[in-house]
C-alpha cells in the first residue's frame, strides 16, 4: 500500500527544510511511503492523488506553505474517494477546513492525559495546544478527553487523530480509524477502468473541492489581519 505523508517545515540558518519524525517510518513498516515535499508550486496534486492509496497529514509545526501543500493534496484525494488521516496538526486542519471549531487549551503540551473511547479509559501523549469542540458536522465522535474535547473523529474515509501514535511505544488508535489502512475499506479508483463519466465527476469534485479550499484560506487571512491589525493599534 502507498501512503503519503506530509511534512513540517524547519527554519535553520534562513533555510527551509522539510522535516518527517522517524517513528513513522517505523509504526507504518510494510507499507511504502511516499514523503510530500513541501513545494505546492512544483508538485502535479493529481498526478500524485491517482498514485497514493491513502494521505496522512501529520503532526508537527503549523506554516502556510505546508497547509497549502496538504490542503491541494487533501482535496485531489478527496476527489477521488481516498482516504485521509489529520493527526494531531492534520486533526485540527481537517476539522477546520470541513466546518469545525477549535478552541485554546492548556496543559496538553508534553505531557499524558486519559481519553475515553466508548466507556474504555485509555492513556494517550499529547502535544497540542488546541482542543476541538465541535468535529465536522457529518463526523462521529470516536474519543473524548475528560474536559469533554474531541480527540479522534471520523467521517465515512476521513478521520481526525489529536495524539500521535507513531510516538507511542505501544500505539494505539481507535478500530474505525484504523480499518482506513486496510485495502479492504478503501474505495480505489482503478485508472485502467474509469471511462469518462468518473473522469467528469472526479473533476467536478476537485473544483467543488477548491472552491471550498478558496473560501478557507480567506477566513484564515481575515483572521490574520484582524489580529495583525489589532496588534498595531496596541
Amino acid at each position: 500500500m502507498r501512503i503519503g505523508l506530509s511534512q513540517r517545515v524547519l527554519l535553520h540558518k534562513n533555510r527551509a527544510y522539510d522535516s518527517l519524525d522517524q517513528g513513522w517510518y517505523h509504526y507504518l513498516d510494510g507499507h511504502t511511503l511516499s514523503v510530500i515535499p513541501n513545494t505546492p508550486n512544483l508538485l502535479d496534486f493529481g498526478a500524485i492523488a491517482k498514485e497514493l492509496d491513502a494521505f496522512i497529514i501529520t503532526g508537527g509545526d503549523d506554516s502556510t506553505i505546508r497547509r497549502v501543500t496538504e490542503t491541494k493534496l487533501a482535496s485531489n484525494m478527496l476527489s477521488r474517494r481516498k482516504p485521509i488521516i489529520g493527526v494531531c496538526h492534520g486533526a485540527f486542519l481537517l476539522t477546520e477546513l470541513l466546518g469545525g471549531k477549535l478552541v485554546s487549551v492548556e496543559e496538553h503540551s508534553g505531557t499524558e492525559h486519559v481519553v475515553n473511547y466508548f466507556g474504555d479509559l485509555k492513556t494517550v501523549n499529547s502535544f497540542h495546544s488546541w482542543g476541538i469542540v465541535d468535529p465536522p458536522d457529518t463526523a462521529n465522535t470516536l474519543v473524548t478527553d475528560l474536559h469533554g474535547h474531541c480527540e479522534a473523529w471520523i467521517d465515512n474515509n476521513i478521520a481526525g487523530i489529536v495524539w500521535h501514535p507513531e510516538r507511542m511505544q505501544d500505539p494505539w488508535i481507535p478500530e474505525e480509524i484504523e480499518q482506513l489502512f486496510s485495502l479492504l475499506n478503501f474505495i480505489l479508483t482503478d485508472d485502467s477502468k474509469t471511462n469518462l463519466e468518473e473522469e467528469k465527476q472526479i473533476l467536478e469534485e476537485e473544483l467543488k473541492n477548491m472552491m471550498i479550499l478558496k473560501k478557507f484560506f480567506k477566513h484564515i487571512w481575515m483572521k490574520r489581519t484582524l489580529i495583525e491589525n489589532s496588534t498595531q493599534m496596541l
